[in-house]
């Protein structure tokens, strides 16, 4: 899977992966032929196609229990990045 931010980058709403308002709120990772995911689902699945010694806890997202949590983290994370260290007003979801 070839990986490309979206975000940030200047396209026209038709070439985007999914909808804008999506994108405002969660990080979206489109391949070819794979399903569109998002959010802790689309990072979980980064790490596993990585070369990382953390590829199990992109694995162990697919549990149903450990899916839960991390999609919870993943909302609290995204609401509150503004507010870490390097992040900028403009980085606020509204």
């Amino acid at each position: 899977m070839d990986l490309a931010a979206a975000a940030g980058e200047a396209r026209s709403a038709g070439e985007l992966p999914a909808p804008v308002e999506r994108l405002e709120h969660e990080v979206v990772l489109a391949g070819a032929g794979d399903p569109i995911l998002g959010g802790a689902d689309a990072l979980a699945a980064v790490v596993r196609r990585s070369r990382s010694p953390w590829r199990f806890v992109g694995s162990a997202v697919k549990l149903p229990p450990v899916r839960l949590v991390a999609r919870l983290v993943y909302r609290v994370v995204a609401r509150n990045r503004y507010r870490m260290p390097g992040g900028f007003t403009a980085c606020q979801i509204r």
